[in-house]
């Protein structure tokens, strides 16, 4: 999502990140994120993040996303007339039940209950942002992986089950941020490959790349949602 196309092909082009991109072009980065540390070596992933950032923060280590809130906030007062925020939240991942303060059991599912507290945390993100007067402002969300659930699987975790391909997208835009042009760009009819996230974010930080959307996706048979054909 970061880079546009695979960590491996990322690696072998040089290829420069959403955060390069802004860096280069006078934004002021910032990184939080409440993801895990799976060993005591640093992933590509988090160095990607890490290393055009003007602030990186590790805010938690995979505890409630509402950690990120604070810092969201404190970045905003920062003066820079450009900035760029990523909040790299810990979302949905197993264990589930983990993924949300009990307050926010209102589902018999709890994967419906993190996503209920994932729309929340959501919402209070975009009023921060519109308390920022006079900004052209966006907040895009999506995620870079489902999980398997019931019934395709006994349990939530990883796999390739339908659910696990298929992730959400979500803009907001500020009243006088100029956003017909993407607008148009989407087809609603369309799937669109979560690579496309990167010339999406380009195209809101004002870069030159072409705006495109992918069409081709993984081929899911309508019978069976538990398996994809690869």
């Amino acid at each position: 999502m970061l880079l546009g196309e695979s960590a491996a092909d990322a690696k072998n082009n040089s290829r420069a990140s959403i955060i390069d991109f802004a860096k280069e072009n006078g934004y002021k980065t910032f990184v939080f994120t409440n993801s895990r540390f799976y060993d005591r070596a640093e992933d590509f992933f988090n160095l990607i993040l890490r290393r055009n950032s003007d602030v990186y923060v590790k805010t938690g280590d995979g505890g409630y996303d509402e950690n990120l809130s604070y810092w969201l906030e404190d970045a905003l007062k920062n003066k820079n007339a450009k900035k760029l925020i990523v909040l790299h939240t810990y979302g949905s991942h197993v264990a589930v039940d983990e993924r949300y303060p009990k307050e926010y059991s209102v589902f018999d599912d709890e994967y419906d209950n993190s996503i209920f507290y994932t729309s929340i945390l959501l919402d209070s993100w975009i009023q921060k942002i519109k308390t920022i007067p006079d900004k052209k402002s966006a907040l895009i969300y999506m995620s870079d992986h489902g999980l398997m659930m019931p019934p395709c699987s006994d349990s939530f975790r990883a796999g390739y089950a339908k659910t696990s391909f298929e992730v959400p997208l979500f803009i907001w835009a500020s009243e006088n941020n100029l956003i017909s042009d993407v607008r148009h760009s989407l087809d609603r009819r369309a799937a669109i490959n979560s690579a496309s996230f990167y010339n999406l974010s380009i195209n809101f930080l004002g870069g030159k790349l072409p705006m495109f959307i992918f069409n081709k996706t993984g081929v899911f048979n309508p019978k069976d949602v538990c398996n994809v054909q690869r």
